[in-house]
Formats: C-alpha cells, structure tokens, sequence
C-alpha cells in the first residue's frame, strides 16, 4: 500500500475561534481518532495535497511532535466558496483492528465485447470493505478480457482473501454496452 508522509503540530488550543485563526495561517485543522485518544493537530494546508487529491487508496504516515502515527483520510471539509479544505479527519490504523473504507476499482485488459463494437462502461469506481489493518489492498483489479457485449461484472463476482465486500452484490462494477446502431439493426431484423 502506497503511503504519504504528513507533518503537523499539536493544537494548543481548542474551539471556533482557535481554528480560524489557524486557517487564516493557511494551516488545517485535524483531528486522528480511532486509537486508545483522540489526537487533534495542524498541519499547513500545502501538506495534504498528495493526501487528499488522489484517486489512490493511500496509508497516511502523519509526525506529530515527534511521534509517528499511521493513519487513512475519513473525512474532509471544503470551504463552500474557495474550495480550500477547512478541516480533515483521520482514522489511526491500530493493527488487528477492523475497518471501513472504500478501495478504488481498476480496469485491465481489452474486451471481446469491445472488439465486436461495444462500449465499455465503468459503473462503479469504489467498493466499501471491511478487513483488519493488516489485510486490507489499496485496490481491486478486474479484468475484462473475457467480458462479451451486454455482459457486466457485479461486485458479488470479485473475490478478495481474507476482506469482507460491503458493498451490495448485485451492483454491477463495469458493463459492455451494446451501441444504438446494433440494437436499432437487431430490433429490425426481429420485425421481419
């Protein structure tokens, strides 16, 4: 799993007031939970821009006064005008403990649905899993070599040792759709 570095200070002090003024500084506030407490830091909003801004699965190695903590993005909140992150949360990964995310989804291969004229459709970019700390994958792959027009795969096809799929198994992952001009030529060879 790829993992990004972030370094980030204690918050000395608490509340609304306390958080604009660090935002004013172009600093974020943070917080890290899910351990034995709950860490409440700052880090510079530059920081977080491999972190946030990635379609990746991505482990966050956060440094705070010294000590190091690893952790994955929960949450995040934009300024509604400015679209400048105004505060994130993070979930500490203690080994041997279950958790929640959601892992993207990769395409691989050319499909013999494609060939014959079809159209690839991603329908479903993540899925949500459940596994401890130490079992979880930063994505799933699926290959579509074999996929034929009008075929799809669906969540319940994927299998991932030792994670639990959360996400409903009858949701289709990706499809080969069939163009306009096939089912208008199929339609009126069925009229005749």
């Amino acid at each position: 799993m790829e993992s990004v570095k972030l370094v980030g200070e204690t918050r000395k002090e608490m509340g609304k007031k306390a958080s604009t003024l660090l935002r004013r500084e172009n600093s974020v506030p943070c917080v890290i939970y899910g351990g034995s407490e709950n860490i409440n830091f700052h880090a510079p909003q530059s920081a977080f821009k491999k972190a946030i801004y990635t379609d990746q699965f991505v482990k966050i190695v956060i440094t705070i006064d010294g000590k190091t903590v690893d952790a994955i993005v929960k949450d995040v909140q934009f300024h509604p005008l400015s679209d400048a992150i105004t505060h994130v949360d993070f979930l500490q990964l203690v080994p041997g403990k279950k958790v929640v995310v959601e892992i993207p989804v990769r395409v691989s291969g050319f499909s013999k649905g494609v060939q014959a004229g079809g159209k690839l459709m991603i329908s479903t970019k993540k899925i949500k899993i459940k596994a401890v700390v130490e079992n979880l994958v930063d994505h799933i792959d699926i290959n579509v070599t074999e996929l034929e027009m009008g075929k799809s795969i669906k969540v319940k096809e994927v299998q991932i040792p030792n994670v639990e799929i959360l996400t409903p198994g009858n949701i289709p992952l990706v499809t080969i759709t069939v163009p306009r001009a096939a089912k208008q030529e199929a339609n009126a060879a069925n009229k005749k």
